[in-house]
């Protein structure tokens, strides 16, 4: 009896594990009609194809974009050197009356030296004096008449001359001097810059006095923040911009990083001179202004983009400079009344305040200066306005 007991004793869970063994498998039928959850392998080899396919073409874009990139490089590796050996790529200041750009002229320095002859056969004048580009009216019978050749040549990153991210007030001056090396003008020369390039022209005068034969600078960018300038001259003229050009010369000075930016965002107005608003132009500056609208070069001008040409000018020219005009001594002390310095500019001016460049005449005794009572910015494109600057700056007429 006990071995029939002890024969008879089976685990429950024995017995279930025997009986689920036991059990005869589903037919083909019933397999397919039933549920049956994914092959985690298989799942497993899905994602990772998957994966392997948006990294393969992450990958194909990243090489195709460096090889668009590198290719980019070794062209203009190849053309720098190519320029090299022939001449130096200009860089410079403005002399042309654009408020916001060098314009057409000279942009090689072989290929300007080569044309001269030819634009004196053929009757032509070289671009340059604000206003005298081609022989028109007077102009070309004032440049025959004193026998002057005249040159114009595009700033940093304006049409064909290279960008310079680094360029600074001196840096600019330097390339003046250089470029005139290069196309041989002799030991002195003349200048006349305009607006940002009149600017420059305070540069020239602190950095290379020794080459110059007399400047004229017409209505220059002033920077708000060189020493020198008494709060209330300063705030008299902050407060002839308007807010927009109030803003985007803080921003210019204070954040430069956040220049090129804030000239392109449409969340605010941004400057009124690279926006071209309407509202900036005086009386006299709205019957000008067609001149500068019929310009046919003025696609080729920012043709680098603005961030290398106009953005970059203002960087500069409202940034933190190591000196200020204002303490500038008179380079040409010694010189007796041989080399003059003109500075010309018209009260009704909105793009840059008067009340800058009427102080600077009153705190450097050695500038003649010409207050315009009712021209605006423009006044250098007006009729017969540049044969009055030019005569002035050569003959000393009043």
């Amino acid at each position: 009896m006990g071995s029939r007991e002890s024969a008879a004793y089976v685990p429950v869970s024995r017995v279930r594990r025997r009986s689920a063994r036991a059990q005869a498998p589903e037919s083909p039928r019933a397999q397919a009609r039933a549920p049956s959850a994914p092959r985690r392998d298989l799942v497993d080899w899905t994602q990772a194809q998957l994966a392997d396919g948006r990294h393969d073409g992450r990958r194909r874009c990243h090489r195709a974009g460096q090889e668009g990139r590198n290719a980019g490089r070794h062209a203009f590796w190849r053309a720098q050197e190519a320029a090299a050996s022939s001449a130096r790529v200009l860089r410079g200041a403005a002399v042309q009356p654009d408020p916001a750009a060098a314009v057409e002229g000279p942009r090689r320095a072989g290929r300007a030296s080569g044309d001269r002859a030819q634009n004196e056969a053929q009757g032509r004048q070289a671009p340059g004096v604000p206003g005298i580009r081609r022989p028109q009216g007077g102009g070309q019978g004032l440049l025959q008449e004193l026998g002057i050749y005249l040159l114009s040549f595009d700033r940093p990153g304006y049409a064909e001359s290279d960008a310079h991210p680094a360029r600074t007030e001196k840096s600019i001056a330097l390339d003046i001097a250089e470029l005139a090396d290069n196309l041989q003008l002799g030991p002195k020369f003349h200048l006349i810059g305009f607006s940002m390039g009149g600017e420059i022209m305070w540069s020239c005068l602190k950095y290379i006095p020794h080459r110059l034969a007399g400047v004229a600078i017409l209505a220059p960018v002033g920077n708000y923040w060189w020493s020198g300038f008494p709060a209330d001259v300063v705030e008299e003229a902050w407060y002839v911009q308007f807010p927009q050009d109030q803003r985007a010369v803080w921003v210019a000075h204070h954040l430069p990083w956040l220049t090129h930016w804030w000239n392109t965002q449409n969340l605010f107005h941004s400057s009124s001179v690279k926006g071209k608003n309407p509202i900036i132009l005086s009386k006299e500056d709205t019957a000008l202004s067609q001149k500068f609208l019929d310009r046919t070069y003025k696609e080729q001008v920012r043709q680098l983009g603005e961030h290398d040409s106009l953005h970059r000018d203002m960087m500069v020219g409202f940034g933190k400079w190591g000196w200020s005009p204002l303490e500038m001594e008179n380079p040409f002390a010694g010189a007796g009344d041989e080399v003059k310095v003109h500075l010309w500019h018209g009260v009704e001016d909105l793009f840059v305040p008067v009340q800058l460049s009427r102080y600077i005449s009153k705190k450097l005794p050695w500038v003649i200066y010409h207050e315009l009572p009712t021209a605006g910015h423009l006044f250098p494109a007006a009729d017969g306005m540049p044969d009055v600057i030019v005569r002035s700056l050569l003959l000393g007429d009043e």
